[in-house]
């Protein structure tokens, strides 16, 4: 095909085919109804083809100019494709080079328990932030980010296990498959062990948080209501799957990574009127993104939520403790409130118990929502004196 230039205005009408626009730069209308940039280039006897992008991304004149600066690059004897001429081991993205970590590490060489812990953390807290990177550009600055981001949003033990496990994959990148010259987290800061807080929100702080967050459809405000009502985890909370519930019996399955045994968390009659009222839009219940990715505005959330209640030197893993305290209160004995939390025991009869105490744990935190109800419609002093209940 003799190349000739294109023009603007027909390139959508144009055949299904390749059309060149000359300087190595072809324009390609796929049947699909899609299209892309095509530049074409020769190093040595090979002809090579990179696709650069489509008419959302680049106009006519844009690809010019993108062809225009790939050509001079090979007219060094430089591949557009690799312009930094990393070896092909280097320049594998973050993402693939994890999934290369767990499958020849992590599942061959730890317990089933530890291996899925390790596999959660890296895929929850560092693939999202870095997995796009190539392995080679990975920076300090962003393994701080990730600290940072974690920590800000009150999971400071979190943040501590994502900068262990992060390590341990970066140690393995480096001494066994060599695939970096220097591991980026030796420059960052491991987080200080948080200290152990005994923060509880007073009764009159969780009636500002409540008027705040009832009735509202944002995810943020689901989350906190759930956080008040189950007791959970934030990272549980948030990534609450419609498929872990069951609300005809009125009971969310929670899969301990590190046990792996499941935990039953009986629904009060409350949760599960907020639970029924949302609409399923794809598989995660607490979800700013249609349902398709748990909830992570934690920073955000916790900022606005501070904003509007005015409550000072909290966090949302306070609102488990709270919840914890506030059963407590209400005469709940200590080992329901404690099966109600998931701590576990060594002790094989107290399994046993636990899974005895299911009608125990419903009445429980039934009570715990007619607590919130109390609190939401008085004005009541604050009253909440009970020792914290450890979290």
């Amino acid at each position: 095909m003799v190349a000739q230039k294109l023009n603007a205005r027909g390139l959508r009408n144009l055949p299904v085919g390749d059309h060149a626009d000359g300087n190595g730069l072809w324009f390609r209308q796929l049947p699909s109804g899609g299209n892309s940039w095509v530049f074409q280039y020769a190093l040595g006897k090979r002809r090579l083809k990179l696709k650069i992008g489509d008419l959302s991304t680049l106009s006519l004149s844009e690809a010019r100019t993108k062809a225009t600066e790939l050509k001079a690059l090979v007219a060094q004897g430089i591949d557009p494709r690799n312009p930094k001429g990393l070896r092909e081991d280097q320049r594998l993205s973050v993402a693939e080079a994890i999934e290369l970590f767990l499958a020849e590490h992590t599942r061959v060489h730890l317990k089933p328990a530890s291996a899925r812990e390790q596999e959660r953390l890296l895929k929850t807290e560092f693939l999202p932030r870095a997995g796009s990177l190539q392995l080679a550009e990975l920076r300090p600055q962003h393994i701080s980010q990730m600290i940072d981001e974690i920590e800000r949003s009150g999971r400071g033990p979190t943040a501590l296990a994502a900068y262990r496990q992060t390590s341990k994959f970066l140690s393995w990148c480096l001494r066994r498959k060599h695939w970096l010259e220097v591991n980026p987290i030796l420059a960052v800061e491991p987080p200080k062990p948080p200290k152990a807080r005994s923060r509880v929100l007073s009764d009159t702080e969780l009636a500002s948080l409540l008027r705040h967050v009832t009735g509202q459809r944002r995810a943020s405000a689901l989350m906190v209501q759930l956080l008040l009502l189950t007791a959970q985890r934030l990272n549980d909370v948030c990534r609450m799957r419609w498929d872990d519930l069951d609300l005809e019996r009125g009971v969310w399955t929670i899969q301990d990574p590190k046990s792996g045994v499941p935990h039953l968390v009986p629904l009060s009659g409350t949760a599960l009127t907020i639970l029924r009222s949302q609409p399923k839009l794809g598989a995660y219940v607490v979800s700013g993104t249609h349902g398709e990715k748990p909830f992570s505005g934690h920073s955000k959330a916790k900022a606005n939520l501070d904003k509007a209640t005015g409550i000072a030197d909290w966090r949302f893993h306070d609102l488990r403790r709270t919840a914890a305290t506030l059963m407590r209160r209400e005469g709940v004995p200590r080992d329901v409130v404690s099966a109600i939390l998931g701590h576990t025991s060594q002790s094989v009869t107290m399994v046993y118990d636990r899974y005895n105490l299911h009608e125990e744990k419903a009445q429980a935190l039934q009570i715990l929502s007619s607590v919130y109800r109390g609190i939401l419609n008085q004005d009541l002093p604050n009253k909440l004196t009970t020792t914290a209940v450890s979290n």
